[in-house]
């Protein structure tokens, strides 16, 4: 089981919870203020009845609420393109066991390669069979839908667990495809989408930075500039390719 600390700052005019990994990361946190205590008696400062515990607890309770980072959680990755394999890798390096997707042989492969516990095919007869084993028969904790594909997007609510979190980051907008959108309350289902900005950057660029993660293993080709043409067929050949890349210089 994965380490966190949990610390705990009782000040004299609020409590704050901090979770922080293993690597001294916080992970979450939340901040309670405390009541105006009593100071009428010189030398002393009276806080009103359980006002120090009850801060704690409620601290505490609103910490572990945003707290998303349960090592026990079972984590699909749909699709296993660039972005659904950098997911894979995050979200190993965040010590969650992960499952990738995916239809394609070499890229269920390489899922394994950089992280993954297991690979399946959707498509196979025994696809259902294989979540079920992986999961207990309870489906999927988390499930992050990276394809983009309409058919993805609907088979995330069928493989999410009771009261599992959903986010999309695939991108497909106009398309659409029948979903089980019963499924969202019956599970009570969590649903957010995820869309890169400016804001997430600096974030991601100091994840990268740190080293926890080699992004460069999932680069199967590279191409001088000159040969850009070429680099862009590379990229349409996705049953070899996963990553193409382009290099400005020597």
């Amino acid at each position: 089981m994965t380490p966190y600390l949990l610390a705990i700052d009782n000040g004299s005019q609020s409590t704050k919870v901090t979770i922080f990994d293993a690597r001294g990361r916080p992970v979450a946190s939340a901040r309670r203020r405390l009541k105006p205590y009593d100071t009428s008696v010189p030398g002393h400062a009276i806080h009103p009845g359980d006002d120090i515990w009850d801060s704690i607890r409620d601290a505490c309770r609103a910490a572990m609420a945003g707290f998303a980072g349960d090592p026990a959680d079972i984590v699909a990755v749909l699709g296993g393109g660039p972005i659904g394999l950098l997911c894979v890798m995050a979200a190993a390096a965040n010590n969650a066991t992960v499952v990738l997707l995916e239809p394609q042989p070499s890229r269920r492969e390489k899922a394994l390669q950089v992280g993954a516990r297991a690979a399946l095919d959707p498509a196979a007869d025994d696809f259902a069979d294989g979540v079920a084993d992986l999961t207990d028969g309870r489906g999927f904790d988390v499930v992050i839908e990276a394809a983009g594909s309409p058919a993805a997007m609907a088979q995330a609510l069928e493989v999410a667990g009771q009261e599992a979190r959903i986010v999309y980051v695939g991108i497909n907008v106009g398309a659409s495809v029948p979903a089980q959108l019963g499924l969202i309350q019956s599970k009570a289902l969590r649903m957010r989408g995820l869309i890169g900005s400016v804001g997430l950057w600096p974030r991601t660029i100091r994840f990268l930075a740190s080293g926890v993660i080699d992004a460069s293993s999932i680069v199967t080709a590279t191409f001088p500039l000159g040969e850009a043409l070429a680099a862009l067929e590379a990229a349409r050949d996705t049953a070899t390719n996963i990553k193409v890349h382009l290099a400005t210089s020597a």
